[in-house]
């Protein structure tokens, strides 16, 4: 399955679509822990950051990377996953606000275009705030 349709599954976006783990959107309606559909967001956001940046993300040029072309629902579904945390974020430090800053966090860099390891700069971000 393409990373497009994955995003668009934890998005809530691809009803006909089923994984192991619920969909994020699924998980924060139902009130559900979270945590295996961030994750899986992460780990997606980390092979996106890859396809899209190369092996080593900081090596490649500016002009490699001023080519990199975003299809349309892929952007959607991700800018629709930060969304819907951000909706149910009401309290400072809880899962969902981590969710929700992680995210965006690795979105950043994969757009960016310049960061090797997102999980790394996340666990990194998580350490400053201590």
């Amino acid at each position: 399955m393409d990373l497009t349709t994955q995003f668009q599954y934890y998005a809530g976006l691809a009803p006909d679509v089923e994984l192991a783990i619920p969909s994020l959107a699924d998980a924060l309606c139902r009130r559900a822990s979270i945590t295996g559909s961030v994750n899986d967001v992460l780990r997606l956001l980390h092979l996106l950051n890859h396809e899209i940046n190369g092996l080593v993300p900081s090596a490649s040029s500016a002009a490699e990377k001023e080519d990199a072309q975003f299809p349309r629902k892929l952007v959607y579904a991700i800018t629709e996953i930060i969304g819907l945390l951000r909706d149910a974020d009401t309290l400072p430090d809880t899962e969902i606000s981590r969710a929700h800053r992680h995210i965006a966090f690795a979105w950043s860099a994969v757009l960016a275009g310049d960061i090797d390891d997102v999980r790394a700069e996340i666990a990194l971000d998580d350490a400053t705030r201590l």
